[in-house]
């Protein structure tokens, strides 16, 4: 699997879909977390996949439109993942050497260290996603080295909006 230090408490690995993975982790006061209402947990995993492919894992609405999906976490745990993908695959994105450090917990989700190779080109990114009752925030800071900016608006579906888009 993948060493994170200490000697895991779990480890799990098996295919969906065409997507392979194999995570490990450790749940940091578990056994009080679940008997506990008032206890908090903490879950440190590193998840290695050879293919992650979101569309097969979270398909998208019979409308068409792009898959959403949250990963709700009860307020009292929170997750640090250490994540290493060969290739990922959502919708029309494609990227290749994905390394990523994130905690997600008390409806946000940060990325310390997220770099890939897409679009011709590399990324590196670190930020944050606040998740409220009826609005999602984003706050990035993105480093972008020989990006093919057509492709960047093509595989982002020109980020949702028409103003300027891949024709442009």
């Amino acid at each position: 699997c993948c060493d994170i230090g200490e000697k895991p408490e779990w480890c799990i690995w098996g295919n969906a879909g065409s997507t392979d993975f194999r995570i490990k982790g450790q749940f940091s006061n578990g056994l009080k977390f679940l008997a506990d209402s008032n206890s908090v947990g903490e879950i440190t995993a590193v998840l290695n996949t050879g293919k992650l492919s979101v569309d097969e894992l979270f398909p998208s609405s019979e409308t068409g439109d792009t898959a959403v999906f949250l990963l709700p976490l009860p307020p009292r745990l929170t997750l640090r993942l250490t994540a290493f993908t060969k290739t990922l695959v959502w919708d029309d994105f494609f990227a290749r050497e994905i390394k990523a450090k994130m905690v997600a917990g008390n409806g946000m989700l940060t990325a310390d260290e997220l770099a890939f190779t897409a679009m011709n080109g590399k990324a590196a990114l670190s930020g944050n996603i606040r998740f409220g009752e009826d609005s999602i925030l984003l706050a990035c800071h993105a480093l972008l080295s020989r990006v093919d900016i057509t492709q960047l608006f093509r595989q982002t579906g020109n980020f949702s909006q028409f103003f300027i888009t891949e024709r442009h």
